[in-house]
């Protein structure tokens, strides 16, 4: 079962550490993951362990317990009502204007002419696996034959699976997929989605207006896009006629960076009718969360070129 553990609105999370000046001199146990032989965690750097220190110490809204110190006075931060109350929200419905944008323009990608995919473009909590969870649920309630999901893992479309299950209730889940009949929704990874098992090129197979390809697929969904190389998502791209890309854009891993440099110049030179839409309201937090301003800074998931919007 599909579940995610956040912290509720209005809490406090404690973090519990070593003092802070002294902690990046301790050997992190983690390290020894990514020690390389022969060398062991004592070995690795705690560049990270430094700058994480220096967040925490001077990130505004943070309150500092040390040891045999005065207790500070510590505010929550107030909680968004309609957050505080996750029952409140029906999980077939999109929880903010930016979502129903969102499932609005999937339904008109799936419906409408081909080759003219769309992009998903938003920071982590804004929504983006639901909003194609619930477009593939609506469109498989009204009858499409089948849509596929890719991602760079399964266990990234654990979102998107749930909330589809939720809109299109009559489905079975079967090994993770949603199948009634001969329908289904169901998952395959980006290298078998571009071999020649998945089903035939957009010119091959399809009917003249783009329709769907000989594995009964109507739409094309991909999750968390930008950790897909760019190679790979070119394929798909010739392949599949109807296709939807969601992706985060910013971070450390520089992958975001890639796609949105790289993979937009392929969308333009392929496809020139393609479309963006942007989440901006958060869903997972309440806007001005501080601590998903301490997240975002600490793990460094805003960063962006200097100049560029974050």
């Amino acid at each position: 079962m599909y579940k995610r553990q956040t912290l509720s609105g209005g809490g406090l999370l404690l973090i519990l550490t070593p003092p802070l000046h002294a902690w990046p001199d301790r050997t992190d146990p983690q390290a020894g993951r990514i020690a390389p032989w022969p060398h062991g965690p004592e070995a690795v750097s705690g560049r990270f362990i430094a700058r994480f220190a220096r967040v925490l110490e001077h990130h505004p809204g943070i309150a500092h317990l040390r040891e045999r110190a005065p207790i500070p006075c510590i505010e929550p931060s107030r909680p968004r009502s309609v957050l505080s109350r996750p029952s409140a929200l029906d999980p077939t419905e999109p929880a903010t204007l930016d979502q129903g944008r969102a499932i609005d323009a999937i339904l008109h990608t799936a419906r409408g002419r081909a080759h003219r995919p769309l992009v998903l473009i938003a920071h982590r909590g804004r929504g983006k696996s639901a909003a194609l969870g619930i477009a593939a649920g609506r469109l498989m309630a009204a009858g499409a034959a089948g849509i596929l999901v890719t991602a760079p893992r399964r266990g990234a479309c654990d979102a998107l699976f749930h909330h589809a299950g939720l809109v299109w209730s009559d489905a079975e889940r079967r090994r993770g997929d949603l199948r009634l009949g001969e329908r289904s929704i169901r998952f395959l990874p980006p290298d078998l989605l571009c071999s020649a098992v998945a089903g035939p090129t957009s010119r091959q197979g399809m009917s003249g207006d783009g329709g769907s390809s000989q594995s009964g697929a109507e739409l094309l969904l991909v999750d968390e896009a930008a950790a897909i190389p760019v190679p790979l998502l070119t394929t798909l791209l010739a392949r599949y006629p109807r296709l939807v890309f969601a992706t985060t854009v910013h971070g450390y891993e520089g992958t975001g960076r890639g796609f949105d440099l790289r993979f937009r110049r392929v969308l333009d030179q392929r496809t020139p009718a393609w479309r963006a839409e942007t989440l901006e309201e958060p869903i997972r937090w309440a806007a001005g969360d501080p601590l998903e301003a301490l997240v975002l800074r600490a793990c460094l998931l805003d960063a962006a070129p200097c100049g560029s919007p974050r």
